[in-house]
């Protein structure tokens, strides 16, 4: 019945059955209904059906009712901005032919369609994570905590991070951050890395969540390319 009740909750809120599916399997993983059920009760709560209940013989409900997957649902739904789902859904469905025939918030991406791909139930480009527009604050303070400078943090990102703009936004904060821009002059005392000789010589390294369970990303600084690995 809890699938039911967010799949009503969606269609209530206007999103696609598409946009629904792909927010249910990121939330309930194997455990989600199938996409055809979800297809089949969203079409009966948009026309106006308000019970949860089966019809009478149509078999027994299908549920995955847990107290964490019920405060899942409602820590996703309160914290996702709709951006990533279409998002998904166009990685998914396929994109418009025309940029004008997007929502505004999804255009920054259009030029970056070829190259935006699912995997693991990530948003990647390239060898890249897509950062969702809620954690890019914290990942910006997170990169910028070294005072390397602008091209040094820039280099940093591009390793494994992507959104449109990071760029100019990295160096954005390290324009407005005093201890930068007191210690300009001398960045080389601050300590960046060196360009690599050969793969694997040296990497970099970060632990991400998904589905609060702990992932160990591992970045051969001279390629670029990434490995992950389930702790």
């Amino acid at each position: 019945m809890e699938q039911r009740a967010v799949i009503k909750f969606n269609a209530k809120l206007g999103r696609s059955a598409s946009e629904t599916y792909i927010l249910m399997k990121q939330v309930y993983g194997t455990l989600c209904l199938s996409k055809s059920n979800v297809f089949i009760w969203h079409k009966r709560f948009s026309d106006g059906r308000n019970t949860l209940e089966d019809d009478k013989h149509t078999g027994r409900p299908s549920s995955s009712k847990t107290p964490e997957s019920i405060e899942k649902v409602r820590e996703f739904v309160e914290n996702n901005d709709g951006r990533d789902i279409k998002i998904i859904h166009y990685v998914i469905e396929g994109w418009p032919i025309s940029k004008k025939d997007i929502d505004e918030d999804v255009k920054p991406y259009y030029d970056f369609r070829h190259r935006i791909y699912l995997w693991n139930e990530l948003l990647c480009v390239g060898s890249a994570i897509v950062v969702p527009g809620t954690q890019r604050n914290y990942m910006l303070e997170f990169l910028h905590q070294s005072h390397q400078g602008i091209s040094a943090i820039q280099g940093l990102a591009r390793e494994s991070l992507f959104w449109p703009g990071m760029s100019m936004d990295i160096a954005e904060r390290v324009k407005n951050c005093e201890i930068c821009q007191k210690y300009q002059k001398s960045r080389e005392m601050l300590g960046s890395f060196p360009i690599p000789d050969y793969p694997w010589q040296t990497v970099s390294m970060d632990i991400f969540y998904i589905e609060r369970k702990p992932h160990l990303l591992i970045v051969d600084r001279f390629s670029g390319y990434p490995e992950v690995y389930a702790l």
